[in-house]
């Protein structure tokens, strides 16, 4: 859904299906922001987020953290390894037209 909503803006997106194949795109090619979920299939996203953070080609990378945990640890870890912003799931999408 959101990558179908900044497909919508002409906002160019890539998915990964795992923290592993996160990593290695992005060793490969360059990109403008990463929004990162926290419950990954192979490693938690608070250990690519720190590996992120430990890479000099992608540490400044901007990182928005959209996952569905709520405890305030996984908050302040998330904030400490250099998110720039973390999002509750579910995240509910107004979209509205002009009628032509």
């Amino acid at each position: 859904m959101l990558a179908i909503t900044l497909q919508d803006d002409n906002i160019e997106t890539e998915i990964a299906g795992t923290g592993k194949a996160a990593l290695e795109m992005l060793e490969k090619d360059d990109f403008d922001l990463m929004l990162l979920d926290l419950g990954l299939p192979d490693i938690d996203g608070l250990e690519v987020l720190e590996k992120l953070r430990n890479s000099r080609k992608i540490g400044q990378l901007p990182v928005i953290v959209i996952t569905g945990r709520e405890k305030m640890r996984d908050k302040v870890k998330a904030f400490e390894l250099g998110a720039v912003d973390y999002i509750n799931k579910p995240i509910i999408f107004w979209m509205y037209r002009h009628a032509s």
